[in-house]
């Protein structure tokens, strides 16, 4: 995905930017403004989690394993999407 300055993005990125935007805007009672928050708050730390995980997988050189697979899909709740 390309954002309106021609830069390269993420679909997580763009996520992640969707949601920061929807927690910050409109009205503070909205509901929905709760939900947007949680899900930014989840979606980031979901990043962090796996950035941390990928570092620990260099740092110990050793390739992902079948094990480390399921536990990003885990991770990402694929299977109860």
């Amino acid at each position: 995905m390309v954002d309106s300055e021609g830069n390269t993005k993420s679909v997580l990125c763009l996520a992640i930017e969707a949601l920061a935007l929807a927690t910050t805007a409109g009205n503070a009672k909205d509901l929905n403004q709760e939900v947007f928050s949680r899900a930014h708050t989840a979606l980031v730390k979901c990043r962090d989690a796996i950035v941390e995980h990928d570092g620990q997988l260099d740092w110990r050189e050793i390739p992902p394993t079948g094990d480390d697979y399921n536990w990003l899909l885990s991770l990402l709740g694929v299977h109860q999407a």
